[in-house]
């Protein structure tokens, strides 16, 4: 039997509703869950003895009540797992989007900003996005003695195109869909890289979730559920997943971690 603890954000929902229709296909397999949504999740702190959760006096009553709410507890113990599944953990993405929208980039990007980035200024951007990624030493020392595997927040859904406010910003970086997929796929080669030197690994995004433009396409998107009360998000969220993406992501975990039976009808079903 295999221990995975998933901790995680609100993006762990999607997880969450996946497991609830696949556990009884994994019998080789035990999920813990110690999640919280934002801004609650950043009252959970790891301490010094791998203990992780919320605790006072860093921890509100609020955040630790609401971890009752939602796992059933308020702490866990790192050791006890074989592995840690980070899962909505902090993403370059958005602001690699705001930066496109708000510079025109020599050889990237041609639009009407009222700013300009050279391509060697902007390369050097990206590698500081990319370091801001890291975790922190805790973290990177609970690295050396448990195994961490992360998931970055996914990238928003097409959705968001048909919100004002939003579209924009994803056109001006999708416009050349070619060019910011390369980008993509630049920045998350240098932070597998950089985390696999701290013994972190990444499970990326599953690729039959992305469009062509790089989005997320929107039916991995529409039901998406939340993590307090498993009532379905707003039409109009364009961020969180659901159960389907939660499905593929796991099935990929697993195979990553080779405890996924070939015959296995989940394993089908992906």
């Amino acid at each position: 039997m295999k221990r995975i603890l998933v901790i995680g954000s609100s993006h762990a929902g999607a997880v969450k509703a996946a497991w609830d229709e696949m556990k009884q296909e994994n019998s080789t397999i035990e999920l813990d869950f110690l999640v919280l949504p934002w801004p609650h999740l950043s009252e959970f702190h790891l301490y010094e003895d791998m203990t992780y959760g919320a605790k006072a006096p860093l921890a509100g009553q609020k955040a630790i009540d609401l971890s009752n709410t939602i796992n059933g507890r308020e702490t866990v113990s790192l050791t006890e797992y074989d592995l840690v599944f980070w899962v909505g953990y902090h993403s370059p993405v958005d602001a690699l989007v705001r930066l496109m929208h708000n510079y025109a980039i020599d050889d990237v990007i041609e639009h009407d900003a009222p700013q300009r980035l050279s391509f060697i200024l902007f390369r050097e951007i990206l590698m500081e996005l990319v370091n801001n990624c890291i975790p922190n030493r805790m973290w990177l020392d609970a690295a050396k003695q448990t195994k961490l595997v992360i998931h970055l927040c996914p990238i928003a859904a097409e959705t968001c195109l048909a919100i004002p406010q939003n579209k924009k910003n994803w056109r001006i970086a999708t416009a050349n869909s070619r060019i910011f997929k390369r980008i993509l796929e630049l920045m998350m080669k240098r932070l597998s890289a950089r985390l696999a030197h701290h013994n972190i690994d990444v499970v990326e995004q599953p690729q039959e979730t992305l469009a062509e433009n790089g989005m997320t396409k929107t039916e991995f998107s529409v039901g998406s559920i939340r993590l307090m009360n498993a009532e379905a998000h707003p039409e109009k969220d364009f961020s969180h997943m659901n159960s389907a993406y939660g499905r593929l992501l796991l099935n990929a975990l697993f195979v990553k971690l080779g405890t996924t039976d070939k015959e296995s009808p989940n394993r089908a079903a992906s």
